[in-house]
C-alpha cells in the first residue's frame, strides 16, 4: 500500500491531507477484520480503498514527470518505488521469518513449506499468484496461519506498477491515455465478473481481475488535473453519498461475488471522496492529527499487522485482551518502522535520481537485489535449521503430524501429487494407473474414495484395508473441490464431480464401494448440495455399488498448531471445542445424510467424533498425540487411529450400521 506520493519537486496539485485521513479508514478496517471479522464484518475491503488510493496517488505523480524523457522517467519512477516500498518489506519478512523459526514448530512439513516459499515470492511480487496456486481460501477462517499471506495485496499494487508507467510514459498524449486505460478498466471488470463467478479465488488475488479498481483511482487523477474537483453542493452531496457508502462497504459487504460486482461499494464510495473537495465535517474528521498520522504510517501498519496478530494468536490467544495487545503493537511497530525505516530510505527519493545521476538510480536497484537476495537467503536458513531454533519441546510429533504421503508408515503407492489434485487441474480418472493399490487377493471388491482434502486425510485409515487385504483402493480427490459446484460444468470442480458420477457407472459394479468424504460445515443445504449428492447416490444405485458417507468431522476454532503445548504459550480456551455444540453445529449435515441413508438402501454414514471425541470436549491430541493437522484435517495419526473402527464398521450389517 502506498502512502507517500513521491513526485517530483515543482507538483502542480497540491497535497491533500485529506487522502491520509482516508488511508486510515482503510487500514484501520483492515486490522480490525483481522483482529476479530466479527467487530467489523466487511473491513476486508480496505484493500479495495487502497487500491484506488494506489491508482490516484501514482497517476498523479506520474502527470509531472518531464516529457520526451522516457528511460529516465521509467528508471526514475522505479527507483521511488524501491526506495519507498522495499526496506520495509525486507524488514518485516526477515524478522517474521526469525520469529517463525523460534516460536513455531516445522511441521505439518507441507504447510511450513507454503509459509516459507509464499514469503520468498513475496520478495519478488508474486505471492499472490502463489495463494492462487495453493488455492487458499481467503474467507475460511484461517488467514492467520500464514503470516505472509497479507502480501498478496502488495504484489497486485507493484504488478500494476509494472504496467501502468510503461503505458503512460509510451502513450504520452494524456487524452490516449485516458481513454486506452478506460479501455482497459472496462476489460477488467468484464474479466472480473466473469472470474468472480468461475473462479473466485484467482478473482480475489490476481491483478488482472482487480486492475479495474487501481485504474479508477488513475482515471480520478487525470479528471482532477483536466477538469478540477467537485465543489459547493455537489461536493457536499458526493461527501454524504462516499460515507454511506463506505459505511455499508465495511459493515455489510458479501464475501462471495467478489471482487465483481460486491467491491463496487467501497470503490465507488473511495472515488466520490477524493473527488469532493469541499470542507465539511467529514473532512474535518479525515484532517485530524490522529487520522493523518495513522494514515501516513499506513504502510507500515498494514505490513506488521497480520504478522503481530499471527504471533499474538500464537502465543496468547486473541481474546478480547490478546485483541487489544495485537492492536497497540501492531500501532507500537508500524510507528517505529515509519520513524527508523520508510522515513529514511525514502527521504529525497524524489530528486535522489537527479541528483546523483544514472548512478543514483543504479545504486537503488543494486540495493533492492542484494536487500532481496539476502533476505531470501535468510528465510533459506531459518527454514533449514528450523528444528534447531524451536523454542518449544516439539517430542516426537512432526512424523505423527505428517500428511499421508510424507509419512515412511505410509504403505500405498497413492501419492497427493498425482492422486489429490488442486483444484486448477484436472485428469481423467484411470482405473488402472497410479492411484490404484492392489490388495492381495484379485477377487475383492474396490474401495473408490472421492471428495475433497478430507477424503486425501482419509487415506491411512483405508489404506489398512488393503494392507489386510479387505479391498483394493483406488484414490481421486481434488482440493477444496465443494460438491456443491458439481452442477456447475464450466469449472473444474464440476468437471471432477461429473467425471466421478460417470466412473461409477461405467468401472465400478457390484461389491465396489465408494467413500465420500467433503466439508460442508458452511454450505446452505438447499438444492445445489442435495442434487449434487443425487448425482453421485443415483450412479452408483444404478450399478449395484455401496457407498459410505463420511460424517463432517468436529471443526475446531483454533489450528492444533496453535495448541502445541509450550513454555511461552499461553492455553487458549480456543484449543477444545464442545461436543454437544460440535452436533448441534453439524446437525443439518446430519439430517441430510440421515435422508440420503433413508432414500438408498446401499448407503450408510460413518461418523468417527465417538473415537475423536472420547470426552465432553473435542481436542486436537489424544494420548499425547495429535489426531488434527490443522482445525478440521486429521494428522496420519489421527486417520491411523480411526483404522481399526472403520474396519468393525465395514463388517456391521447395513441395518446396524445406520443406526449407529
Amino acid at each position: 500500500m502506498v502512502n507517500v506520493d513521491g513526485s517530483p519537486r515543482g507538483d502542480r496539485l497540491a497535497y491533500r491531507s485529506e487522502i491520509d485521513g482516508l488511508r486510515a479508514i482503510a487500514v484501520l478496517g483492515v486490522l480490525i477484520f483481522h483482529i476479530n471479522p466479527n467487530w467489523l464484518p466487511a473491513g476486508f475491503v480496505g484493500v479495495d480503498i487502497f487500491f484506488v488510493i494506489s491508482g490516484y496517488v501514482v497517476c498523479r505523480s506520474l502527470m509531472n514527470y518531464p516529457v520526451q524523457e522516457f528511460w529516465a522517467n521509467l528508471a526514475t519512477f522505479y527507483q521511488r518505488r524501491i526506495r519507498r516500498l522495499l526496506p520495509a518489506l525486507f524488514l518485516m519478512l526477515w524478522v517474521v521469518a526469525l520469529l517463525r523459526a523460534f516460536l513455531v514448530p516445522a511441521f505439518p512439513a507441507e504447510q511450513h513449506q507454503y509459509v516459507t516459499r509464499f514469503g520468498l515470492l513475496s520478495l519478488v511480487g508474486l505471492s499472490n499468484l502463489y495463494a492462487v496456486r495453493a488455492q487458499h481460501q481467503y474467507f475460511d477462517g484461517n488467514t492467520v496461519d500464514n503470516p505472509f499471506l497479507h502480501t498478496w495485496s502488495l504484489a497486485v499494487e507493484e504488478q500494476f506498477y509494472l504496467v501502468l508507467p510503461l503505458l503512460f510514459f509510451l502513450i504520452r498524449r494524456q487524452r490516449v491515455f485516458v481513454w486506452t486505460l478506460i479501455g482497459m478498466l472496462l476489460a477488467s471488470l468484464a474479466f472480473s465478473l466473469w472470474l468472480s463467478k468461475s473462479f473466485p479465488i484467482s478473482a480475489y488475488y490476481t491483478m488482472p481481475s482487480r486492475f479495474w479498481e487501481l485504474a479508477v483511482g488513475c482515471v480520478l487523477a487525470v479528471s482532477e488535473r483536466r477538469y478540477g474537483l467537485l465543489s459547493g453542493g455537489a461536493a457536499l452531496a458526493a461527501q454524504i453519498s462516499a460515507l454511506l457508502l463506505l459505511v455499508l462497504a465495511l459493515w455489510g459487504t458479501p464475501k462471495t461475488g467478489f471482487p465483481f460486482p460486491n467491491a463496487i461499494p467501497a470503490v465507488l464510495g473511495t472515488a466520490l471522496l477524493i473527488l469532493a473537495n469541499q470542507a465539511s465535517v467529514v473532512y474535518r474528521l479525515l484532517q485530524t492529527r490522529v487520522s493523518s498520522y495513522i494514515g501516513k504510517i499506513s504502510y507500515s501498519l498494514y505490513l506488521w499487522h497480520f504478522p503481530v496478530i499471527y504471533f499474538v494468536a500464537l502465543c496468547y490467544g486473541l481474546d478480547h485482551f490478546g485483541a487489544a495487545l495485537a492492536f497497540v503493537l501492531s500501532l507500537l511497530c508500524a510507528a517505529a518502522s515509519y520513524r527508523y525505516v520508510e522515513l529514511r530510505f525514502s527521504a529525497h527519493a524524489g530528486h535522489a535520481g537527479k541528483e546523483n545521476g544514472n548512478s543514483g538510480t543504479y545504486l537503488s536497484y543494486i540495493s533492492a537485489g542484494f536487500g532481496a537476495a539476502a533476505v531470501a537467503a535468510s528465510i533459506f536458513l531459518f527454514t533449514r535449521f528450523a528444528d534447531q531454533l524451536y523454542l518449544g519441546k516439539a517430542q516426537d510429533w512432526s512424523a505423527h503430524w505428517q500428511a499421508p504421503e510424507q509419512s515412511e508408515r505410509y504403505a500405498g503407492q497413492i501419492t497427493a501429487e498425482r492422486c489429490h489434485l488442486n483444484t486448477s487441474r484436472f485428469l481423467p480418472i484411470n482405473p488402472n494407473g497410479p492411484c490404484f493399490a492392489h490388495a492381495e487377493d484379485r477377487a475383492l471388491g474396490t474401495m473408490f474414495v472421492v471428495g475433497d482434502s478430507h477424503a486425501y486425510a482419509s487415506w491411512p485409515m483405508i489404506s489398512a484395508g488393503v494392507t489386510q487385504n479387505r479391498y483394493h483402493m483406488l484414490s481421486y480427490s481434488m482440493d477444496g473441490c465443494a460438491i456443491a459446484d458439481a452442477s456447475k460444468t464450466d469449472t473444474v470442480c464440476g468437471q471432477y464431480w461429473q467425471a466421478v458420477a460417470e466412473f461409477v457407472r461405467t468401472n465400478l459394479d457390484v461389491g465396489d464401494t465408494l467413500y465420500l468424504a467433503v466439508f460442508l460445515r458452511n454450505n446452505t443445504f438447499g438444492l445445489p448440495v442435495k442434487a449434487a449428492l443425487e448425482q453421485v447416490l443415483d450412479a452408483a444405485q444404478q450399478s449395484g455399488v455401496k457407498v459410505i458417507l463420511e460424517a463432517p468431522l468436529p471443526l475446531h476454532q483454533a489450528q492444533a498448531i496453535a495448541c502445541l503445548p509450550a513454555w511461552f504459550k499461553r492455553v487458549s480456551p480456543r484449543c477444545q471445542t464442545s461436543r454437544a455444540e460440535e452436533a448441534k453445529a453439524n446437525l443439518p449435515m446430519k439430517k441430510l445424510f440421515d435422508a440420503m441413508a433413508a432414500r438408498y438402501p446401499n448407503v450408510r454414514v460413518w461418523d468417527p467424533t465417538p473415537w475423536l471425541c472420547p470426552d465432553v470436549y473435542c481436542q486436537h491430541f489424544l494420548d499425547g498425540l495429535p489426531i488434527y493437522r490443522d482445525d478440521d484435517h486429521l494428522s496420519f495419526y489421527g486417520s491411523q487411529r480411526l483404522a481399526e473402527p472403520f474396519m468393525r464398521f465395514l463388517e456391521l450389517p447395513s441395518a446396524d450400521a445406520k443406526e449407529r
